[in-house]
């Protein structure tokens, strides 16, 4: 199994990423019934594949699952590099 900063380096090669949400995110994510702990780092920087255009972050999930959460609720978010989104992490 690898851990959140292993599957991050994967997700989002050379963006800055913070394993730390933004409390009022994280909030509103259990809030809502998903919890977003380990499937979810916040990205600093845009890539490619930003739909985000904020200059404070947006999430960047690890998962699959929360990607359509963040899609479902109409949260801005990074999609992760296409290597990563054919991996069993993120199809698992």
């Amino acid at each position: 199994m690898q851990t959140v900063q292993q599957a991050a380096d994967k997700a989002y090669p050379g963006l800055t990423y913070d394993y730390a949400l933004p409390q009022a995110f994280f909030d509103s994510c259990l809030d809502n019934g998903f919890d977003v702990r380990g499937q979810c780092v916040w990205v600093y920087d845009k890539g490619n594949n930003v739909i985000c255009q904020s200059i404070f972050g947006a999430a960047g999930p690890l998962t699959r699952s929360a990607a359509e959460y963040f899609e479902a609720q109409n949260i801005d978010f990074v999609l992760p590099a296409e290597e990563y989104q054919n991996s069993d992490i993120w199809i698992g």
